[in-house]
């Protein structure tokens, strides 16, 4: 619908008779106050009168112009200052159909009136001006309390939503710009889940008492058996202290196999360790979690391993 026609309807719904008669006389006798004949600038409060131009004094929107004249406050603050709407429908026979309207300033005892504006026949609802105290902001520095959203004056609604306007600056100011698609599926909730659980992990303690494999042709004999292995997060450390009989070989010997999370993750931990007889032997630990020794072609009984390591894993 046109704001036009809005206005219009507004403005004649309680002055038009039965058979829709458009004369002078009928729009007295509804109005039931007679014809204006004060200035129409001066005019304050709710009210609709009929009035000629020649009759009155004030601003009218065109000469000579016999119409209706609708005046309603928009704003009251305080006693001193208020916000009113005139609106102006010619009834003479060639205007008829045209709309004005103009917003009046009171102060006290002051009135200042803006021009005259015609509204054009094509003018809708969303052409129309709304006043009101924005409390949004392009940069927010804090979050602002809402008040709650009550049935009440246009101006209040907008109020509010400026309120959240600027609320949601606030979050996307907080959340930034960081591409988070990658963690928790991509919502701030998974995301959160996923810090948690990390987190949670990253702290998590396990310990792992390694039995004593058994013997082979390579291993023939084991005492003294300790292989234990802590984990705190993804830093595993392992501690041995063993005694053995191993014979010599220049190939790497399976002593046993880690569970995979305790493998490294690297592709392998790879070290030299001195025996308490002074033998070498090298120890491997491979990103599947074996476990090798290498006795560089050495026959060895002794304390086969009495060494501590640490790495990061690969869970």
């Amino acid at each position: 619908m046109d704001l036009k026609d809005i206005i219009n309807g507004t403005c004649r719904k309680a002055i038009n008779d039965e058979r829709g008669n458009n004369i002078l006389e009928t729009y007295q006798k509804k109005l039931g106050i007679g014809e204006f004949i004060g200035n129409i600038d001066l005019i304050s409060k709710n009210s609709v009168c009929l009035c000629w131009s020649i009759k009155c004094e004030g601003t009218f929107p065109l000469d000579n112009m016999v119409c209706i004249l609708k005046t309603e406050n928009y704003e009251e603050a305080g006693d001193t200052q208020a916000f009113v709407f005139q609106t102006a429908l010619p009834v003479d026979g060639k205007n008829e159909g045209r709309c004005f309207i103009r917003k009046k300033n009171l102060v006290g005892d002051e009135v200042s009136a803006s021009d005259w504006h015609e509204i054009p026949s094509d003018a809708t609802i969303n052409k129309f001006e709304i006043n009101f105290d924005s409390e949004d902001d392009e940069n927010p520095v804090a979050w602002t309390s809402m008040r709650k959203i009550v049935s009440g004056k246009i101006k209040d609604l907008f109020g509010n939503v400026s309120i959240m306007a600027k609320n949601i600056r606030w979050l996307y100011k907080m959340l930034g710009t960081t591409d988070i698609a990658s963690i928790g599926g991509g919502t701030l909730t998974g995301a959160i889940s996923k810090l948690n659980t990390d987190f949670l992990k990253a702290n998590e303690v396990k310990y792992l008492e390694m039995p004593q494999p058994p013997t082979n042709g390579m291993f023939v004999s084991f005492s003294h058996w300790v292989f234990h292995v802590t984990k705190v997060g993804r830093v595993v450390t392992i501690t041995t202290n063993f005694a053995g009989h191993m014979k010599a070989s220049w190939d790497n010997q399976l002593l046993l196999t880690l569970p995979a999370e305790y493998s490294p993750y690297d592709w392998y931990e790879i070290f030299p360790h001195i025996t308490q007889g002074g033998n070498t032997i090298l120890v491997g630990i491979s990103h599947d979690g074996s476990v090798e020794f290498n006795s560089l072609g050495k026959e060895i009984d002794d304390w086969l391993a009495r060494w501590c390591i640490t790495y990061i894993a690969r869970e």
